[in-house]
This record gives C-alpha cells, structure tokens and sequence, in this order.
C-alpha cells in the first residue's frame, strides 16, 4: 500500500507515512473517502508533532481516538471476521489465542503483540494477528511518544473570532471533554460511548456539574460502567437460554434466527466473542474511571455548596468566576 492508493495527498509526511502501515492503510481506502480524509488528518497531527517536538492536547486525543476506531474496526474485518468468527477458529486453544490478542484501540497493540509473540501456535490466523500487530506498534509506539510533549490548549487562530465573554468552559465528569457551562450544569453535548463506540446524541455529564466542582458526575459515570458489565456479564451467563439472534443474511439485512436455524451454532459463538471483548474493553474502562477519582480534588468554588473547602493550588484564573 502507498500514498498513490490514497486520495490524499501526503507527501508532505516526513517521520511517519500511511505506507509505513500498509494493512491499516488498506483497509481505510476501502471505507471511502470519509474515512480517508479523518485518517491522514489522525497521522497529520502525529506527524507534524513528531516533527515539531510537541502537539497539542486537542490534536493529540483527537488523533488518538480517530486512530483507536481505525485499528478496533480493522481488526474486525481484517482478523475477527475470517478467522475467528463462528466456527473458522479450528480449536479452542486458537479461540482463546484470538481473545487474548484482540486489541480495541491502539491501548492494547503493546500487551497483545507480547501474547503473539510468546504462543507456540502457528497458522494462517496467527501470522495475521502478528503481521497487523507488527505494523500496529510503530505506530502506537510514535502517539505514546508524544504524550510527554502535550502542550494545552488549541492552536492559536491567526484570525480568531470574537469570544463570548461570559462563556466558561470546563471539563464534563462523564466523557472529561471540554465542554461550556451553564447554571453549573454542563451544556447539552453528545460523546462516543467508550463500551460501544457509538455516538450518541446526550451524555450523561450534562446532568451533572463540572469535574472541577464535583465528582458526582464522575461517580455516576463509575456506577453506569459497573452496571453495564453486570448486565453483559449476565448476557453471558445466560447464553445457553437464548432463543433468538439478530445477524446478517447474505444481503446485508439484519434477521431474527431462533436454535432451528442452521447457522444458529456460528452466530452465537459470533455473539459470545464480542460480548467477551465488550466486557473486557468495560472492565479497562471501569479501572481508568476509578483511576480519575482516586486522584480528584475539587479546585473550584460550588456555589451550591458554597461552605466547601477546594484546592486552590491550581490555576487561579479558573475560579471563582460561576456560570
């Protein structure tokens, strides 16, 4: 795969090019130009930080996250769907191998390539899993590099807009973007559900107030995740009671199959491996989660709690204006 496959030119690239990930590359070009263009605009930013010796916060998660989508949906078709779905993974031993070395973002390629790299196993399926993991870490290896050079803030606009004055920004407790406030509840705002990759139109942060005033929205967000993988984990459980999947037939079109249907046995070992990796991306979600509480502090005024101490240690500009 080079450059010329792509419809965007990226000569410019200088440390890091698409061709130097030539599986992920491909798979891009076959979604289309959309997702051609969010994909050299992930690498731009990791490029030109690599180039400069820093990046900013907002390109460095923008690029991060756009990439992560990229690699959990590329493994998906590259390796989930013809070696590991259904009944194409020949021994429950190369199942397990594909459990242990399914990677959702770009989080994971270092642990997984570890697992690869150590099993004894060998096959079409294994050498897939290291090939796309091979070309995965440089990559993951250049993003994590850059998190030592994260510069706060947006890139100064040579011709910025007039500001709102009464405008506050600040960070939601639920998906921790910045997000304006208004009568100390975050603004109405969508986010990508870490557990489903799914945008959805409302985040529960809206109901809560900002992270530097309160961790209840936090706190919510930690029982939600917890009961969500209570919820798969009980999915689980009770696979052998279930009665109907929903699947795609050849066409594309989503159907009803009950235990009579004869693709009935591959479609719910399909449903058992993603419901697995659901609950372990949850579970890592849950631990980062709770990794931010144990460390949160209240470094703002409350004006619903106006008797509470905060600290103070922080940047003073963000405080006590309220809105």
């Amino acid at each position: 795969m080079s450059e010329k496959d792509l419809s965007i030119d990226t000569s410019d690239f200088t440390n890091i090019r698409p061709s130097d990930f030539p599986l992920l590359t491909a798979y891009i070009v076959g979604r289309g130009l959309q997702s051609e263009e969010r994909y050299v605009k992930a690498l731009r930013y990791i490029d030109t930080g690599l180039r400069r010796g820093e990046i900013r916060n907002i390109a460095w998660k923008e690029s991060k996250d756009a990439l992560s989508r990229f690699v959990d949906h590329a493994w998906e078709k590259l390796i989930d769907e013809p070696y590991f779905w259904g009944k194409r993974a020949q021994s429950e031993d190369l199942y397990q191998f594909g459990w242990d070395v399914r990677v959702s973002g770009l989080h994971g390629v270092t642990a997984a390539k570890k697992r690869a790299d150590k099993t004894k196993l060998e096959g079409p399926a294994v050498e897939a899993a290291r090939n796309l993991l091979n070309e995965l870490q440089p990559l993951t290896d250049a993003v994590n590099s850059l998190k030592a050079h994260i510069v706060k803030g947006r890139e100064p606009n040579p011709d910025p807009k007039p500001e709102n004055p009464n405008k506050v920004v600040r960070t939601c407790p639920c998906c921790f973007r910045g997000i304006a406030v208004q009568s100390n509840r975050m603004v109405h705002h969508g986010y990508e559900r870490p557990w489903e990759g799914m945008q959805t139109a409302s985040c529960m942060g809206i109901h809560y107030k900002p992270l530097e005033r309160s961790d209840e929205g936090l706190r919510a967000a930690i029982t939600g995740m917890e009961n969500h993988i209570t919820r798969r984990e009980n999915d689980l459980a009770e696979k052998d009671t279930k009665t109907t999947l929903s699947v795609k037939n050849s066409r594309g079109q989503v159907i009803e199959i009950t235990p009579e249907h004869k693709g009935w046995a591959s479609a719910l070992q399909d449903w058992e491996y993603r419901v697995k990796s659901n609950i372990r991306i949850s579970k890592e979600t849950l631990v980062a989660l709770k990794d931010k509480l144990s460390v949160w502090k209240q470094t703002e005024f409350d004006p619903e709690r106006p008797d509470a101490e905060f600290d103070v240690s922080g940047d003073a500009s963000r405080g006590p204006k309220v809105i």
